[in-house]
């Protein structure tokens, strides 16, 4: 079973979106998302990023400044990942879908998360260019450099996590189909229940239990509201009206001299 860190305040019990989010691409391929999370930092990064083919051979010419002979090496940088991910849809290297979505107040999160399928259709790079202007800007840049290229992004199911409530951060990326062990086109039903499945990922219960009495309760679905979980002779209590917090535990309710902690499955 994994167990996570839980934030224990006045007023906050929480357990940090990331870490649920690492729980779940941990558990997938680790290669394939890291080779995706490349191509994430590449594009996001400011400068111009164009998706082409892997058996492509590039110089410093194909990206002179001007208006584009073609479209077959798409630019799909942006400054943010989930842009990043529109401009891969939108020129036709991947299918883009949320498959997981929580705010907080659901579960034990200190903030949102939202899991993406990203189908990749076809294997790419991303080349990076560099602009730059020695006189006015607007007309077309009159220097350019190749900055990187990245590893190859095979065709097949990833899954992207971002956290957030308002604006979303981006966490990491794993691939999918090795883990599920199925084909290319696994169902989302079965990519769902692998997800909900993952150790660690759904923090819906919190544990408690007291190092002295040896109480033991049990909250869920974010509730601050514990209830006896063990044979021992304990009350209710409401984690909001415990004044006596120290950052990693509270006084003990029922024997008011231990010290109770929180777990988060």
């Amino acid at each position: 079973m994994t167990l996570l860190d839980v934030d224990v305040s006045r007023y906050s019990l929480t357990v940090d979106a990331r870490d649920t989010i690492r729980a779940v691409l941990d558990s997938g391929d680790g290669e394939r998302g890291s080779r995706f999370d490349e191509i994430m930092h590449v594009a996001s990064c400011g400068e111009a990023a164009f998706a082409v083919p892997p058996s492509a051979s590039v110089d410093r010419g194909d990206f002179r400044p001007g208006l584009p002979d073609d479209d077959d090496w798409p630019e799909i940088g942006d400054r943010h990942e989930l842009a990043v991910l529109r401009n891969m849809e939108r020129a036709g290297l991947a299918e883009t879908y949320d498959l997981f979505s929580e705010t907080i107040g659901e579960s034990y999160l200190d903030e949102g998360r939202v899991l993406t399928v990203v189908r990749v259709l076809c294997p790419f790079t991303i080349v990076s260019v560099r602009y730059g202007w020695s006189g006015v800007l607007g007309a077309y840049a009159d220097r350019w450099e190749i900055t990187e290229r990245t590893h190859t992004v095979q065709a097949g199911t990833y899954l992207v996590g971002h956290v957030g409530d308002f604006g979303m951060t981006y966490v990491g990326a794993t691939g999918i189909d090795a883990a599920c062990e199925g084909a290319d086109d696994i169902t989302d039903d079965v990519l769902f229940m692998w997800l909900v499945e993952q150790e660690g990922f759904l923090a819906s219960s919190c544990l408690a239990g007291c190092d002295s009495c040896q109480g033991r309760w049990i909250a869920e679905a974010g509730s601050w509201h514990f209830r006896p979980d063990c044979a021992r002779d304990v009350d209710d209590f409401d984690f909001d009206a415990i004044d006596d917090v120290d950052g990693a535990t509270i006084a003990c309710p029922a024997c008011v001299t231990g010290r109770v902690g929180f777990l988060v499955v």
